[in-house]
């Protein structure tokens, strides 16, 4: 009997919903990881999910595919084609997932949250940036959001971290992003033990004479 796999994806959604670009005079006086923070939200904005894996740390990108290929594999194991179809296609592979690059692995990924959304979702209305605090090689860019769904307001604050990678600053994976891992990871359906072979039911059967 298969067993889905069910995909709680609204922590993720929420984090990673349609955001509005900074304004442009804002933007401009913004330099490093702060500049960084802004190119990510405009982008979101302008081109959709997919686009987070141009602003993603390539490392970052890497320790994504780890955490959540093990779930494409597990779900392959008991014959559950729904996120790899969801995300690869309905034509994809177990192996072709195992051979994609980090980038390609995130970007389609990206695309069950994107019908997730189905176009509706939390409107942000304004972004501002309120500062970096620098800790080590990471630097924490401070902001605060004006998020409403349904008439309904609210402000609150959001971190975005980022790591520089040459002459860039790349993100850093975020709370959300790594929660909605973990609790696909934990959502695994358990397998079923291996059949013992006819062999061995012989001999199990032998001995109880």
């Amino acid at each position: 009997m298969k067993h889905p796999l069910r995909l709680p994806f609204l922590s993720l959604s929420i984090a990673l919903l349609a955001v509005p670009a900074f304004p442009q005079a804002d933007a401009a006086a913004l330099e490093g990881p702060e500049a960084a923070a802004s190119a990510y939200f405009t982008s979101l904005q302008n081109e959709g999910m997919g686009s987070i894996v141009d602003h993603m740390h390539p490392e970052e990108l890497g320790k994504f595919k780890a955490m959540l290929q093990p779930v494409f594999e597990a779900a392959a194991r008991i014959g559950d084609r729904g996120i790899l179809d969801m995300t690869f296609g309905p034509e994809a592979t177990i192996e072709e997932v195992q051979g994609s690059s980090p980038a390609q692995f995130m970007a389609s990924f990206m695309r069950i949250i994107e019908a997730q959304l189905g176009g509706q979702g939390l409107n942000f209305d304004e972004i501002e940036v309120l500062g970096t605090v620098p800790e080590g090689e990471v630097s924490h860019v401070l902001t605060r959001v004006k998020v409403g769904a349904a008439g309904v307001y609210m402000t609150k604050l959001e971190v975005i971290s980022f790591r520089r990678d040459g002459d860039r600053w790349g993100m850093m994976l975020t709370g959300q992003m790594e929660g909605i891992a973990q609790a696909l990871r934990a959502n695994l359906p358990a397998e079923p033990p291996p059949e013992s072979d006819g062999a061995s039911k012989d001999v199990s059967k032998g001995e109880g004479r």
